[in-house]
């Protein structure tokens, strides 16, 4: 999917799937291969020691360690645009997988294990959540409790004036973009789970 690099390429180890589910352990499912897939991401990163990066990989969670690296280089001067149509913010007690516990770790709540990798949160000011809709009564809650600011997808397709103005009000300096494919319109990409033909439209 991607063009070629000018720069280094790593893989992060990932074992191969199998027909059995990855066991829930302590409220998060496949918790200590999630871990272990953390810290080689870090290993490669630390070693590389890179000003910016480019990532592709399987679900949210992959954006924790770059991003809380860029957060550590940048500091206040980084922003976080997260392109998403979920915000990303529950923890263990909502929901088992940890692709929707990223954003919310990256700004410092959440699981101990994924908070950790994070040395410095980043602040609330400076994330803008695009392509969010119908939210979970908790992810409402989170976003309302920390101020973070919204783009609904009626407002991305009208141009994102809203994302225009966070740079600009947030003094952005240097901006990470995370971006999951469940923002594309299905009819369009169809290449993802809830587009898969012969499945109904409540059936995930």
């Amino acid at each position: 999917m991607a063009p070629p690099s000018a720069g280094p390429v790593e893989e992060v180890p990932v074992g191969a799937p199998t027909d059995v589910p990855l066991p829930v352990e302590d409220g998060m499912r496949g918790r200590s291969v999630l871990l272990k897939q953390i810290q080689e991401a870090r290993k490669i990163i630390e070693r590389r020691q890179p000003k910016s990066l480019a990532v592709l990989g399987g679900d949210c969670l992959v954006s924790l360690v770059p991003f809380s690296w860029l957060s550590e280089r940048y500091g206040d001067r980084l922003g976080v645009l997260w392109i998403d149509t979920h915000p990303d913010v529950q923890t263990p007690k909502q929901y088992t997988n940890a692709h929707a516990h990223v954003l919310g770790a990256l700004l410092g709540h959440g699981d101990p294990d994924l908070t950790r990798a994070v040395t410095k949160p980043v602040p609330a000011k400076n994330v803008m959540i695009a392509g969010i809709h119908d939210p979970l009564a908790f992810e409402a809650q989170f976003i309302a409790d920390h101020g973070l600011r919204t783009c609904s997808p009626q407002q991305v397709r009208d141009g994102a004036q809203p994302v225009m103005e966070w740079l600009k009000d947030s003094q952005i300096e240097v901006l990470a973009i995370h971006l999951d494919l469940d923002v594309l319109d299905p009819h369009n990409f169809r290449s993802l789970l809830f587009a898969k033909p012969g499945r109904g439209k409540h059936d995930f």
